[in-house]
């Protein structure tokens, strides 16, 4: 699921133009450029039917759109950005590298106070919680 989502956002134009290839799990890579996006499986979970497994899986993945301020720019209307082409990228059911999302949906949006990194540079973060539930065509 985790390489079919990924795979998939990266094929969105308008998200590409914004943060290039910077969209990875679980942590940005330290000194890497923003905009980036950092996507994390808080929790997953197959489905079960009156005969057992279903063969589905529900899955919450928090998506962080980071951006900092930037000359011309500001970060937090760039992150926001970020995140709705995140958003915009993601349809409600899809087919992406042998994986089935029958859901895709948006179930929180959060935005965080900005952080301040070394040089006084300040870090925006709007956080996006989606509910994806799915199958895989792979074994």
């Amino acid at each position: 699921m985790e390489e079919a989502l990924t795979a998939h956002l990266l094929a969105s134009t308008p998200l590409t133009d914004l943060v290039a290839l910077r969209i990875t799990w679980d942590e940005r890579p330290q000194g890497d450029a923003l905009p980036a996006v950092v996507l994390n499986l808080i929790d997953s979970a197959p489905e079960y039917s009156d005969e057992g497994l279903a063969g589905l899986s529900t899955a919450r993945v928090q998506i962080d759109c980071w951006a900092a301020h930037a000359p011309g720019s500001n970060g937090s209307t760039l992150a926001k950005a970020v995140a709705k082409a995140v958003t915009d990228a993601l349809p409600v059911a899809m087919t992406f590298n042998g994986v089935e999302f029958q859901g895709v949906f948006l179930d929180a949006v959060r935005d965080f106070p900005p952080e301040t990194g070394p040089g006084g540079v300040q870090f925006f973060r709007r956080s996006l919680d989606y509910l994806l539930s799915f199958t895989s065509k792979e074994p």
